[in-house]
């Protein structure tokens, strides 16, 4: 059998995708946290990198290519690594002190939202947990919730229904309907969506909560974090705590910088005092 015949080259290409999708869904799932993203990954991608090079030589490839395509490998696995890890990070990015309120502003993944008496997520009128923020959240919940939430649907806009929390540390979920799936968000009736959701669980005695903000319903993530935070800061003095996750990392400066703007107009002076400080995970 001639080691050069293309064939032979997708038991490899399968694979080296498997690693790469094995170690993905572990990281997803949280069996991978921390510095055991760098570590896994680091290990991952080395025997990707020993399975690249083996094919090569295998196929009788020149030397210099052997060694160019296991650099491109390492290269390809390094970005992996390192995009999943600054992705599962917990980072404080700004703390805003509105009156007795505390707001902070912080990066981390939904399986890792922290504990809080309640978790304010804009929704579709079906109540179907797909899409934009309120999808990894779903899957982070666990699908009773979705289940859960979807038995109560569909509902008209700006009507808020609760459920269980599922896997995630917070008391209660109150999910916001926003627009019906499919059709964009409107910047205004988000805002009044996620201040019924506010007002819902301050009359149920919540007193922190947390707001996921990103991009949602063909908003981006900066009109949704401004809207998000318009709605609920005003019931803020109801919170001890208000926080607001941004769940991607690219979007973490566009919704600090709204929910800034937004803290500073609700209350002149607010003051910030930390800054990209690491978060109790």
């Amino acid at each position: 059998m001639d080691p050069r015949n293309p064939a032979l080259l997708v038991p490899y290409f399968f694979f080296v995708i498997s690693i790469f999708l094995v170690y993905g869904a572990l990281v997803r799932r949280g069996t991978v946290a921390g510095k055991g993203i760098l570590w896994w990954g680091a290990a991952f991608g080395l025997v990707a990198v020993i399975a690249v090079v083996l094919q090569n030589q295998r196929a009788g490839a020149p030397l210099p290519f052997v060694v160019l395509n296991g650099v491109m490998m390492a290269a390809a696995a390094t970005f992996c690594v390192v995009f999943s890890y600054r992705q599962q990070r917990v980072v404080d990015l700004a703390t805003f002190t509105l009156g007795d309120s505390k707001v902070i502003v912080r990066q981390c993944p939904p399986g890792k939202l922290p504990d809080a008496d309640a978790l304010l997520l804009p929704a579709v009128t079906t109540l179907r947990m797909l899409g934009g923020i309120i999808g990894p959240v779903g899957l982070a919940a666990g699908l009773e919730v979705e289940k859960a939430a979807a038995a109560q649907g569909p509902v008209g806009p700006e009507k808020v229904v609760e459920t269980g929390p599922g896997k995630l540390a917070v008391g209660r979920i109150y999910h916001a309907a926003v627009n019906d799936p499919g059709k964009p968000a409107d910047p205004g009736r988000l805002k009044r969506a996620m201040g019924h959701a506010a007002l819902a669980a301050r009359r149920a005695g919540a007193e922190s909560v947390v707001v996921p903000v990103g991009f949602y319903g063909r908003l981006p993530a900066s009109k949704m974090a401004t809207a998000a935070a318009e709605g609920v800061l005003k019931q803020r003095r109801a919170f001890a705590e208000v926080v607001f996750v941004v769940l991607e990392a690219r979007d973490a400066p566009q919704c600090l910088d709204a929910i800034r703007a937004v803290a500073e107009a609700e209350e002149p002076g607010a003051t910030r005092e930390k800054n990209s400080s690491s978060a109790p995970s």
